[in-house]
């Protein structure tokens, strides 16, 4: 959420047509509703653990990776580096895609 408001201007800037401020809020209120916040306190037990397994690959990727060991479920990520630690089993866009498919067939 702090990175949305840190560029929300930056994204107002770089559309075709004037999109006000109203508009944004409104967009990201549409998107964001589904999305629930997890309180840090939920998976801050598992953050050491995440650390010591991402800290060579990106740190930035602590909280997510501690809050996948938390809950015991996969990460959907299309970054590439994510792959790179063991603890977490990830799936890119493409395999949930073609998981889905399989669930059809």
């Amino acid at each position: 959420m702090r990175e949305i408001e840190y560029y929300k201007n930056y994204i107002i800037s770089k559309r075709k047509k004037i999109l006000e401020k109203q508009s944004f809020e409104y967009a990201l209120k549409f998107i964001l509703e589904p999305i629930h916040i997890i309180p840090y306190e939920l998976y801050s037990q598992r953050i050491r653990e995440a650390y010591e397994e991402i800290k060579d690959i990106d740190e930035k990727d602590t909280p997510f990776l501690a809050l996948a060991l938390q809950l015991n479920c996969p990460i959907w990520s299309d970054d590439k580096h994510f792959k790179r630690q063991n603890i977490v089993k990830v799936y890119t866009t493409r395999e949930i895609l073609s998981l889905s498919k399989d669930d059809v067939k």
